[in-house]
């Protein structure tokens, strides 16, 4: 697992996971230049980071490389955390588009519903 950042709320996520050896704990601070190819070297099982930290552009390109990792986003003001997704779909066509874009706005209909 990486931490991601340098924000105080980090800080505290490291220091109540630091005696969790099982979970194999890395952090990343935000002042490192090539956190996409440190991050393919760590291969972690999921990243950590804070929805406020300025240097989070490595999601995009990330989860081109790497769809199977999830990204936990920390929001602190509002006490939630996303789950972001590297999910990819293939849509070369306005057509395959238009049916994902339906087939999202059903999933989050239902998901609503429930």
């Amino acid at each position: 697992m990486v931490l991601f950042g340098d924000s105080l709320f980090i800080d505290s996520i490291e220091a109540s996971l630091q005696g969790r050896r099982d979970l194999g704990l890395v952090r990343i601070h935000s002042s490192v230049n090539d956190v996409v190819e440190k991050l393919k070297v760590l291969g972690p099982d999921l990243i950590i980071f804070d929805s406020m930290d300025s240097r989070i552009q490595f999601v995009v390109p990330f989860l081109r490389d790497r769809p199977d990792i999830p990204l936990l986003c920390l929001d602190v003001d509002t006490s939630r955390v996303i789950v972001v997704s590297g999910e990819h779909h293939l849509a070369p066509s306005a057509r395959d588009l238009a049916n994902l874009i339906e087939l999202q706005t059903n999933h989050h209909e239902v998901a609503l519903a429930a």
